[in-house]
């Protein structure tokens, strides 16, 4: 990850923004990946949210 220019926190996580928006640009990340709780509902839920930001920023 750190070869990509992502950003962790101090438990590894990667760090994103409101809009789900990692350091680099383009990458986006939710759910485990940026230390959300820790269930398939909850990453599902910032999945989809983060596919929603993706779109904003593509239109």
């Amino acid at each position: 990850m750190l070869e990509l220019g992502l950003v962790l926190n101090k438990w590894g996580n990667i760090m994103v923004d409101d809009n789900y928006q990692t350091s680099s640009k383009n990458i986006y990340a939710g759910g485990d990946l940026a230390g959300f709780k820790g269930t398939v509902a909850w990453a599902a839920k910032t999945g989809r949210e983060a596919a929603k930001c993706i779109v904003k920023a593509l239109v």
